[in-house]
């Protein structure tokens, strides 16, 4: 009969989903002190070198822009730490 062993390395089991958390803390921090140090007032649009594009959509106040940007960023953040959950 062969005999297998198998040892795992906690730090390396639990890498993935560190490297996930610090990198949803890091990017969310970021873009809500950005969001929080912008004029939310009106809604914004992209001009670059190459390109523009504006999709217009309802009226909202700077509040109710932060609490959009603040709801999507919080649930892509969530959504990487799963994702870094289940790659371990």
């Amino acid at each position: 009969m062969q005999r297998l062993e198998i040892n795992l390395n906690a730090n390396g089991v639990a890498a993935p989903a560190q490297r996930a958390a610090w990198q949803c803390s890091e990017i969310v921090t970021f873009c809500l002190q950005s969001a929080a140090a912008t004029d939310l007032s009106k809604q914004p649009e992209i001009v670059t070198n190459t390109m523009a594009y504006k999709f217009t959509g309802p009226d909202m106040t700077a509040a109710e822009r932060f609490g959009l940007y603040e709801n999507w960023l919080l649930a892509k953040g969530f959504d990487e730490l799963a994702r870094g959950a289940r790659r371990l």
